[in-house]
């Protein structure tokens, strides 16, 4: 464990997430962006001029470096488990992007060596960090939606298309990550239908995934094929409905008190249905930077020793559904 000092971090990757993350830690006063780490030149030459760090293109480089503590990575999927392990290894606590892995072992195995070596290692599921997700799961799990029937997630864009996973573990897992979250266990069915939309790819653009949860059915929709963005998570109670829209910057939270139920008839041919209008509620939600967030929750674990939320369980819960869903 680290006490109140200052906690100096490397970024491992410096694609499109990796600069995000070295600037939420310049940022944070707990934090010290200390290194980049990344193989291409121009990238390096990037970092070096907006935080004027030491950007070496090797991660064997690090060990010569003193006193980083930890590192963030977000190179692509398939270097996870060869990175990470290093990382640890090498005595660093580790934030991963997601998914840490699309298979369940390889999850359970990351997370074992992280125990072994007494480390931290948590796992970029952002959404877990995000107020209004908080604030939807809080809603759920309060009881105020009657019994929960079930959840439709929408998650469409104009790209950005990915070439090392697919739509399902770019976007779908995003969902799933927050269905998990919301019901505190993986998906006890999951299958999907997908396409791949672009000639030159060779992962599914579009998923439509059918899952379940107990009783509760849910499906998901992602797709970066679709010129229309959405962002959004409906859940269907007996007495009430919530919505959450991440592109609603004012009120990402919408409660629908309405509904319906078949009164007793007057006769064997009459039949009235009586219905009910509470109106509709937007609860007030916090607006943090999800990335900062995670982060300070990051930092707050290396302190304390605790488990992080979005652990390595937490992240073979996910690739189960995944794996389900991609049909493996």
């Amino acid at each position: 464990m680290i006490g109140a000092q200052t906690i100096r971090m490397a970024v491992i990757g410096c694609g499109r997430w990796g600069p995000n993350h070295a600037r939420v830690i310049d940022e944070n006063p707990k934090t010290e962006l200390a290194a980049c780490v990344d193989s291409d030149p121009a990238r390096r030459s990037a970092m070096i001029a907006r935080f004027g760090v030491p950007c070496p293109e090797d991660t064997r480089q690090l060990s010569e470096m003193n006193g980083i503590d930890a590192v963030v990575v977000a190179t692509p999927v398939e270097t996870h488990f060869s990175v990470v392990t290093e990382m640890l290894d090498q005595g660093y606590h580790v934030l991963c992007e997601k998914p840490l892995s699309s298979d369940v072992h390889t999850c359970i195995e990351m997370g074992l060596h992280a125990q072994e070596a007494g480390k931290i290692l948590m796992v970029g599921h952002i959404f877990l960090f995000n107020d209004g997700i908080r604030t939807l799961a809080e809603i759920v799990q309060s009881g105020h939606l009657g019994d929960i029937l079930y959840v439709e997630a929408n998650r469409t864009n104009l790209g950005p298309v990915r070439t090392d996973v697919g739509a399902a573990a770019d976007l779908a897992t995003h969902d799933i990550s927050i269905l998990n979250f919301i019901f505190g266990k993986a998906a006890d069915y999951a299958g999907a239908v997908t396409r791949l939309c672009s000639p030159n790819s060779e992962h599914e653009d579009v998923v439509f995934a059918i899952m379940r949860y107990g009783d509760v059915v849910t499906s998901i929709h992602a797709s970066w094929a679709e010129p229309i963005k959405t962002r959004t998570i409906k859940v269907v109670g007996s007495r009430r409905t919530v919505v959450w829209d991440d592109l609603s910057i004012q009120h990402p939270i919408t409660i629908y008190d309405r509904g319906s139920e078949p009164s007793t008839p007057d006769d064997f041919i009459s039949f009235k249905l009586a219905r009910h209008d509470g109106g509709i509620h937007m609860p007030t939600v916090e607006h943090r930077e999800p990335l900062a967030t995670q982060l300070s929750e990051f930092v707050a674990c290396i302190g304390s020793g605790e488990k992080p939320l979005s652990d390595a369980v937490f992240a073979a819960s996910v690739a189960s559904t995944l794996q389900a869903i991609e049909g493996r």
